[in-house]
This record gives structure tokens, C-alpha cells and sequence, in this order.
């Protein structure tokens, strides 16, 4: 039994580190690329989506002036990030304040009003699915992106393909290291109870044996 135990303490420690290495690791990162695309490209704020591994759901990895799943949307949603990844195009959305969609609602929550949007695929290594987006909101001098400005955009893009897929293999890792810590427990449990059942049977037979002498 000590073994096992010995087992599961590490194997909750290992947790918590791929955990909290996820937390950190690729967040600087990312954090890093939204502070610093609204300067290079001249715009108000830049947000990176990632898809959910289901594929259902869509999450703010990081944004300008927000916190990671501060935003969480339906892929099937009428918003320009679920339009982009649904489609794997590139869009440009002008004049969002007329438009209807899930961005009026995040603007009532945030406080921030959405004037454009530039939403740019982010596929993984092999190119064979869409796994997030980077979205540009605000072009502060109002004119349309040039295609020198779409290509640094693309650039960035490529090098978010490799931390998102890092993302994914930190979540599959923790899951896999979760379902060991449980399956550990459930096993321990079981050990437990096994023993139990030794000792009742051990104290019934004893018992019977002594009423009998």
C-alpha cells in the first residue's frame, strides 16, 4: 500500500506542475503577442482564440485588456471568430457597431466598443484543422489593412501554430496523468476493501470456530 500511495503523491505532484507550467509557460507567451501586435500593427486591442479539443467551443487564450476565458463562444455562434474557424478564412468585419452579433454582447461586459474586426485562421502543423484565431479589433487610422500588414499577421500566426499544439499536448498530458492518479486511488480503494473483506472473513471464521469448540 505504500507504494501505491508513494505513486499517487507523485503522480499528483507531476499534476500540478504540468498545471502550473500551463498556466504560465505559453501564457507569457501570448501575452507577450497581444501586447505587443496592437503597436506593430496599429490597432486598439488583439485577442487569440483557441479551440476546445471537442471542437464545440471556442475560448480566449488572451486578449488586450482581458483575462484568459474571459470570452467563451459557440463555434456555431453568429460571431466573426466562430465564422472564421468554421470557414478557415481570413474575414474583415466593418462597421460592427451596426452589426448584430455575440461582439455587442462582449461589449456591454467589457466596456469596450468594437468598430472592426480582422480575424485570421490559426491551423495546426499538418494544416488539416483549424485550431484558434488572432483577431485585430480597431485599426486606429480607420483605413483598410494593406497586404503587407495581412502577411505579419500570417507570420504570427505560424509561430501560434506550435503553442497552441503545445497547449493541447500540456492538456492531454494532464488529463492522462489525471486519469493515472485516479485509477491509482479507485485501486488503492480497492485494496482496502479487499483487505477488509480478508479480516471479516478471518473474524466470522474464527468465530464460528469458537462457538463450535
Amino acid at each position: 500500500m505504500t507504494s501505491i500511495q508513494s505513486q499517487i503523491e507523485h503522480l499528483e505532484h507531476e499534476q500540478e506542475l504540468l498545471e502550473a507550467d500551463f498556466q504560465t509557460g505559453e501564457h507569457r507567451l501570448l501575452d507577450f503577442y497581444v501586447k505587443i501586435m496592437p503597436k506593430v500593427m496599429a490597432v486598439q486591442r488583439c485577442s487569440i482564440f483557441i479551440v476546445e479539443r471537442s471542437g464545440q467551443s471556442i475560448w480566449l487564450r488572451a486578449g488586450t485588456g482581458l483575462k484568459a476565458k474571459d470570452i467563451e463562444i459557440d463555434r456555431h455562434a453568429d460571431a466573426v471568430v466562430s465564422e472564421c474557424i468554421r470557414s478557415g478564412e481570413t474575414l474583415y468585419k466593418g462597421n460592427m457597431v451596426e452589426e448584430d452579433g455575440s461582439h455587442q454582447d462582449t461589449d456591454k461586459n467589457t466596456g469596450f466598443v468594437t468598430r472592426d474586426i480582422l480575424c485570421m485562421p490559426i491551423r495546426s502543423l499538418d494544416g488539416k484543422q483549424v485550431t484558434g484565431a488572432v483577431e485585430l479589433l480597431n485599426k486606429i487610422d480607420g483605413e483598410p489593412y494593406t497586404d503587407e500588414e495581412k502577411d505579419m499577421l500570417q507570420e504570427l500566426c505560424h509561430y501560434l501554430e506550435l503553442s497552441i499544439e503545445n497547449i493541447y499536448f500540456q492538456q492531454e498530458a494532464t488529463d492522462t496523468i489525471g486519469k493515472l492518479y485516479r485509477l491509482l486511488k479507485r485501486t488503492l480503494a480497492g485494496g482496502m476493501i479487499a483487505i477488509l473483506f480478508i479480516l471479516l472473513a478471518f473474524m466470522v471464521y474464527w468465530f464460528g470456530f469458537t462457538l463450535a469448540g
